[in-house]
């Protein structure tokens, strides 16, 4: 069974309000986190579509949380620029596309390796990029 399509139009909408509101200088640690959510679980969600996802844009997009919420932690807000919407927004978009595919089992499974990865020591749950 798929997600009733209720849930998944509030998970968009949290998800991009959250990105407006980043971008425009009114963002908070919510919407830090819940940006970090959606990226965590795409990434854990990577399967669903049968795209090739680089694991690039996973990566680009949790480096550029990751410095904003430095830049949080340094007093100067909870923002992202408009230079990084771009990445954030596709990332996004991903993730809408698979809530909208998605298995509620599947989606489940997602959220338990979410709240796995919380409650561990690791910074993050994407593997590390390997040179080559």
């Amino acid at each position: 069974m798929p997600l009733p399509m209720a849930r998944v139009r509030a998970i968009w909408l949290e998800n991009h309000m959250a990105l407006v509101a980043m971008c425009s200088e009114h963002g908070n640690g919510d919407q830090m986190s819940c940006l970090f959510k959606a990226v965590y679980l795409a990434y854990f969600l990577r399967d669903v579509l049968p795209d090739d996802v680089d694991m690039q844009l996973f990566r680009h997009a949790e480096a550029i949380l990751q410095c904003g919420m430095l830049r949080a932690e340094q007093g100067q807000g909870w923002t992202l620029s408009e230079n990084d919407k771009p990445v954030i927004q596709t990332l996004l978009t991903l993730h809408d596309r698979q809530l909208a595919t998605v298995p509620a089992h599947r989606h489940g499974r997602a959220w338990e390796q979410l709240e796995r990865f919380i409650v561990s020591d690791k910074p993050s749950p994407l593997p590390a990029s390997v040179a080559p």
